[in-house]
């Protein structure tokens, strides 16, 4: 039986529906590996002069002597630039701001076709506090509003290289799908005068049935209201509303809990194409009452999404999607996995 789902915060619906045709069917796919030969990421194939934002020396025996353990560098055919003069203007009744932001490619590894899920612990949290370093610095140009950090892994999910990377793109603008997020959280904070991340917190910890894993610091669960077949978020235990201030205890946590959840999504789902995307507080530059209380209702988190379903025509027509797969069973099945190693 079908059913409607409001997620309590965002104010979004989705339709869970178990029966409908389009239900998930995995199959294994053809492996998405593009050339190590003419990777632009791997040691040794960079392209002219590349301007180096950041690097990690290496380190880490696993790497093997590569000259560097992660790179940041900028995105070749970047969507806005940071060389751009923020220019805004009004077009009758339409708005425009010219190109400016940021574009930027985390090199996450060395090595060329490593999986998330593959990841050493030790190499994940450089890549975590590499996220977290470029945030900070990118905070410091007052012109930005909003810093996006993801990850897509496997042609699906939108990637061009099987080289593992990360990118950050940070706009002058806060976009839409954000803007609604932030502002049912601070409704939910206006009503219950309380984090509605720290109430969904508390009551996954008391229901357990959406659960998928945990930590001393982290909480992994598949949302009441989940877009996507087998969505899970990562949430710190701990109330904070931006990534920029995770500590090195955390990072370790969070490192344990994103490989968790990405080591069994790999076994009970047959390795599928995966976006993770992080949802930290945009920079605090308050407008009227906008704004004002992010560091009380907003709570920064994780979300990992893998590709085993489609949108359709009804999704792109009414924005709210369909779920064959109730996350209660999706849960269940990832505990099971977890659990037998299967």
């Amino acid at each position: 039986m079908s059913e409607l789902r409001k997620d309590p915060i965002s104010g979004h619906w989705v339709v869970i529906s178990p029966d409908q045709e389009a239900a998930v069917v995995l199959t294994t796919d053809v492996r998405f590996i593009t050339p190590q030969e003419t990777c632009p990421f791997c040691p040794g194939n960079e392209i002219g002069p590349v301007h180096e934002i950041l690097a990690y020396p290496n380190h880490l025996p696993e790497n093997n002597g590569a000259p560097w353990a992660l790179r940041v560098i900028p995105n070749r055919l970047p969507i806005l630039q940071i060389e751009r003069s923020l220019e805004r203007e009004g077009l009758g009744m339409y708005d425009r701001i010219s190109g400016f932001g940021a574009h930027e490619i985390i090199i996450e590894s060395p090595h060329h076709d490593l999986l998330l899920h593959d990841f050493p612990n030790s190499q994940l949290e450089l890549v975590l506090s590499a996220w977290k370093e470029r945030l900070n610095d990118l905070k410091n140009d007052l012109r930005m509003r909003y810093l996006s950090i993801f990850r897509n892994q496997g042609r699906r999910s939108g990637a061009r290289l099987s080289h593992p990377y990360s990118q950050l793109i940070a706009t002058p603008a806060i976009p839409a799908g954000v803007r609604q997020e932030l502002t049912g959280a601070r409704q939910y904070f206006e009503y219950k005068d309380r984090c509605g991340y720290c109430d969904l917190i508390d009551q996954e910890c008391e229901d357990k049935v959406r659960l998928v894993y945990q930590n001393r610091g982290f909480i992994a669960m598949c949302p009441f209201a989940s877009r996507n077949a087998f969505e899970v978020w990562i949430l710190p235990r701990v109330h904070s509303h931006d990534y920029g201030t995770i500590s090195p205890d955390q990072i370790l946590d969070l490192a344990d809990a994103l490989l968790a959840v990405n080591r069994v999504l790999a076994i009970a789902l047959s390795e599928p194409d995966i976006n993770v995307i992080l949802k930290s507080a945009p920079i605090p530059k308050p407008r009227r009452d906008r704004w004002l209380t992010l560091e009380e209702d907003y709570h920064w988190h994780l979300e990992v999404i893998p590709r085993i379903t489609r949108p359709t025509g009804y999704e792109w027509a009414t924005g709210m999607f369909v779920n064959p797969t109730p996350p209660e069973e999706a849960a269940d099945y990832l505990r099971d996995v977890q659990a037998n190693g299967r």
